[in-house]
């Protein structure tokens, strides 16, 4: 199946009844209506397991990513996340509409059956592969791949980007984005933090800014590594 190689980077199957069923809408009908009716039954189980593997995928990179953050931030923060406007986004930008069964007119397909449709895919790819398998896929696909705005998210609203100017003026180092289209449709853009004519880091967005910002931000967090300054520390002022 195409779409399964191209976002989730599963080239075997075992079983390819989970795939089928997790892509069969409850509008979907023919005439073997019993298997439709069992196909339906495990599609709605397989959305419901998919939701909680990824509510499990983004509490974990979050708990890990942010070891000081409070226990209500997280929640907003994943909730944010794996909310349904994301969802229906990434069903729409992996073509998910031209793999779904449904009986639905396309005029009458909302988003959410995307969205819906993507959680189920995530439960399939769960039971087919593991735990491990489906975090390492929606880490690298969404965490990490710039789909997700982590500086509005998360509520600090660093500007990375003056962050880095600043630290460039007062070490009187030379900086410099480059961007490349990586993709049109999804748009997706890759930036090089370039400094002093040496390419220190990459980052991609679904647009410049966000390719930018997360390039500056992966800089920024190299920086704090470097002088052992956490997130949450006033020393931060004296690194910039």
């Amino acid at each position: 199946m195409p779409l399964l190689i191209d976002h989730f980077g599963i080239h075997q199957v075992s079983d390819y009844s989970l795939y089928i069923s997790a892509l069969t809408h409850g509008s979907f009908h023919d005439e073997h209506a019993y298997s439709h009716g069992c196909l339906q039954l495990l599609n709605e189980r397989l959305e419901f397991l998919g939701d909680a593997v990824l509510e499990l995928v983004v509490s974990d990179y979050l708990f890990v990513r942010f070891p000081k953050m409070a226990e209500g931030k997280l929640t907003r923060l994943r909730a944010s996340i794996v909310c349904r406007d994301n969802l229906n986004t990434l069903g729409r930008n992996i073509g998910l509409d031209k793999y779904l069964r449904t009986g639905l007119q396309e005029s009458q397909m909302g988003l959410d059956v995307l969205g819906n449709a993507y959680e189920a895919l995530i439960g399939a790819i769960y039971l087919e592969r593991g735990y491990t398998v489906v975090r390492k896929i929606f880490v690298a696909r969404v965490l990490e791949s710039g789909f997700i705005d982590w500086a509005s998210l998360h509520g600090e609203l660093y500007d990375y980007r003056s962050m880095v100017l600043h630290w460039a003026q007062r070490e009187r180092k030379d900086i410099e984005y480059l961007y490349e289209v990586v993709s049109q449709k999804p748009s997706l853009f890759e930036c090089k933090l370039v400094v002093d004519g040496e390419t220190k880091v990459s980052a991609r967005g679904r647009n410049k800014k966000l390719a930018g910002q997360e390039a500056a931000r992966i800089w920024i967090e190299n920086l704090r590594e470097q002088a052992n300054i956490s997130e949450d520390s006033e020393g931060l002022s004296e690194l910039l």
